[in-house]
């Protein structure tokens, strides 16, 4: 059976793209045998590879249901890409209120990119009753936890309001983080 976490990581060394002896036949062979040992990570990876065409056909249902797989065991970037695809209807039928579950869950593990698109539907009401304190409490937190769409999010926030107090100069301070952290917001200002 061997360490399903070496398993793992030899399938991360086979994939990776600066490594020589890429091949990501061989990784997909690591990841899917360390993912049929349980684990999570392997078994994430597995949906990346569906979700993206490496060495297998692109099919964004199969990595949908390999995601959600893995989700259920609580791995919070499974719950988070679980949420975009129900969000945008990737691989599934679009559902804002299954999009919020599982950003809910992925949040309460820390997840900031759960926090912010969980933000941004108590901003907009989908799929949950619109809340704006809730809405900038949620991206405050993932801009804090250095999330670039976050922290340009929180801009618009403060450029109009949302949650908050309207103040441009807060508003621009956010921009300007966004921007640093590789955000563009070049729109925004």
């Amino acid at each position: 059976m061997g360490c399903v976490y070496a398993m793992t990581a030899l399938g991360y060394l086979y994939h990776d793209d600066d490594y020589e002896g890429h091949d990501d036949e061989i990784a997909f062979e690591w990841f899917m045998k360390a993912a049929t040992n349980g684990e999570l990570g392997a078994g994430f990876m597995l949906g990346v590879f569906c979700d993206n065409g490496y060495y297998v056909e692109k099919d964004e249902t199969i990595a949908f249901y390999q995601y959600k797989l893995v989700a259920y065991y609580g791995l919070d970037v499974a719950q988070f890409n679980v949420g975009v695809d129900y969000e945008y209807g990737i691989g599934v039928s679009q559902s804002y209120k299954l999009a919020v579950k599982w950003y809910q869950q992925a949040s309460k593990q820390g997840n900031a990119r759960a926090m912010n698109n969980l933000g941004m539907k108590y901003a907009w009401g989908l799929g949950v009753e619109k809340d704006e304190n809730k809405a900038f409490q949620l991206v405050m937190e993932s801009a804090h936890r250095d999330n670039p769409v976050a922290m340009k999010n929180l801009g618009d926030f403060y450029l109009d309001g949302v949650g908050c107090q309207r103040t441009t100069t807060k508003a621009m301070e956010w921009f300007q983080k966004a921007k640093e952290n590789g955000e563009d917001v070049d729109s925004a200002i």
